[in-house]
Protein backbone atom coordinates (compact mmCIF):
# COMPACT_ATOMS: atom_id res chain seq x y z
CA UNK A 1 0.00 0.00 0.00
CA UNK A 2 1.48 3.01 -1.10
CA UNK A 3 1.79 6.15 1.42
CA UNK A 4 -0.83 8.48 -0.30
CA UNK A 5 -3.44 5.58 0.19
CA UNK A 6 -2.87 4.83 3.75
CA UNK A 7 -3.03 8.61 4.41
CA UNK A 8 -6.81 8.73 2.05
CA UNK A 9 -7.45 5.44 4.85
CA UNK A 10 -6.88 7.08 7.62
CA UNK A 11 -8.21 10.58 6.73
CA UNK A 12 -11.45 8.49 6.12
CA UNK A 13 -11.55 6.75 9.37
CA UNK A 14 -11.09 9.87 11.05
CA UNK A 15 -13.78 11.69 9.11
CA UNK A 16 -16.29 8.75 10.07
CA UNK A 17 -15.20 9.18 13.80
CA UNK A 18 -15.33 12.88 13.81
CA UNK A 19 -19.22 12.30 12.15
CA UNK A 20 -20.16 9.81 14.59
CA UNK A 21 -19.27 12.36 17.97
CA UNK A 22 -21.62 14.90 16.15
CA UNK A 23 -24.34 12.96 16.34
CA UNK A 24 -23.17 12.27 20.51
CA UNK A 25 -24.47 15.29 22.48
CA UNK A 26 -22.30 15.28 25.52
CA UNK A 27 -23.68 17.34 28.80
CA UNK A 28 -22.19 19.64 30.92
CA UNK A 29 -23.73 20.10 34.75
CA UNK A 30 -22.37 23.30 35.94
CA UNK A 31 -23.94 26.33 38.13
CA UNK A 32 -23.89 30.18 38.22
CA UNK A 33 -23.05 31.83 41.19
CA UNK A 34 -23.03 35.46 40.29
CA UNK A 35 -24.56 37.91 38.29
CA UNK A 36 -23.17 41.10 39.53
CA UNK A 37 -22.20 42.65 36.33
CA UNK A 38 -26.21 42.89 35.64
CA UNK A 39 -26.07 43.96 39.97
CA UNK A 40 -27.93 41.14 40.60
CA UNK A 41 -27.40 38.66 43.60
CA UNK A 42 -27.38 34.76 43.35
CA UNK A 43 -29.03 33.52 46.12
CA UNK A 44 -28.26 29.90 45.44
CA UNK A 45 -26.11 28.22 42.96
CA UNK A 46 -28.58 28.37 39.36
CA UNK A 47 -27.75 24.51 38.42
CA UNK A 48 -27.33 24.55 34.29
CA UNK A 49 -26.49 21.94 31.50
CA UNK A 50 -24.39 22.92 28.37
CA UNK A 51 -24.51 20.69 25.74
CA UNK A 52 -22.78 20.14 22.33
CA UNK A 53 -25.68 20.96 19.59
CA UNK A 54 -23.93 20.58 15.93
CA UNK A 55 -21.22 23.53 15.66
CA UNK A 56 -23.09 25.35 18.61
CA UNK A 57 -23.40 24.88 22.39
CA UNK A 58 -26.82 25.36 24.29
CA UNK A 59 -26.67 26.59 27.68
CA UNK A 60 -29.96 25.83 29.83
CA UNK A 61 -31.63 26.86 32.87
CA UNK A 62 -34.14 23.82 32.91
CA UNK A 63 -36.40 24.75 35.91
CA UNK A 64 -36.75 28.04 34.49
CA UNK A 65 -36.51 26.85 30.68
CA UNK A 66 -34.61 29.43 29.47
CA UNK A 67 -31.66 28.54 27.17
CA UNK A 68 -29.52 30.67 25.04
CA UNK A 69 -26.64 29.49 22.21
CA UNK A 70 -23.13 30.63 21.73
CA UNK A 71 -20.15 29.28 19.25
CA UNK A 72 -18.23 27.72 22.41
CA UNK A 73 -19.38 26.51 25.99
CA UNK A 74 -17.86 30.30 27.47
CA UNK A 75 -20.45 32.08 25.16
CA UNK A 76 -23.07 29.92 25.49
CA UNK A 77 -22.80 30.33 29.59
CA UNK A 78 -22.47 34.04 29.14
CA UNK A 79 -25.46 34.13 26.91
CA UNK A 80 -27.86 32.63 29.31
CA UNK A 81 -26.36 34.90 31.81
CA UNK A 82 -27.04 37.72 30.18
CA UNK A 83 -30.86 36.25 29.05
CA UNK A 84 -31.12 35.47 32.74
CA UNK A 85 -30.84 38.99 33.83
CA UNK A 86 -32.78 40.79 30.80
CA UNK A 87 -35.74 38.35 31.20
CA UNK A 88 -35.67 38.75 35.44
CA UNK A 89 -35.50 43.09 34.95
CA UNK A 90 -38.54 42.93 32.29
CA UNK A 91 -40.52 40.45 34.38
CA UNK A 92 -39.75 42.25 37.81
CA UNK A 93 -40.50 45.65 36.23
CA UNK A 94 -43.68 44.48 34.73
CA UNK A 95 -46.84 44.19 36.99
CA UNK A 96 -48.03 40.80 37.73
CA UNK A 97 -50.97 41.36 35.61
CA UNK A 98 -49.18 41.47 32.46
CA UNK A 99 -46.96 38.50 32.73
CA UNK A 100 -48.54 35.35 31.06
CA UNK A 101 -48.63 32.28 32.46
CA UNK A 102 -45.21 30.83 31.76
CA UNK A 103 -43.40 34.54 32.55
CA UNK A 104 -45.10 34.71 35.86
CA UNK A 105 -43.56 30.74 36.24
CA UNK A 106 -40.52 31.65 35.16
CA UNK A 107 -39.97 34.94 37.22
CA UNK A 108 -41.09 32.71 40.33
CA UNK A 109 -38.26 30.22 39.97
CA UNK A 110 -36.22 33.01 38.85
CA UNK A 111 -36.79 34.83 42.13
CA UNK A 112 -35.42 31.55 43.76
CA UNK A 113 -32.07 32.06 42.95
CA UNK A 114 -31.73 35.53 41.82
CA UNK A 115 -32.53 38.91 43.46
CA UNK A 116 -31.26 42.36 43.95
CA UNK A 117 -28.16 44.17 45.03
Amino acid sequence: MTVLNTLRRDVSGLARQVNALKEHTVSTAATINTLATFALTVKKPIPIIIQGSGEDFIASFLDANISATGDTTQEAFHNLCDILSAKFSLFESLPSNKLGKEPARQLAVMREFIGRD
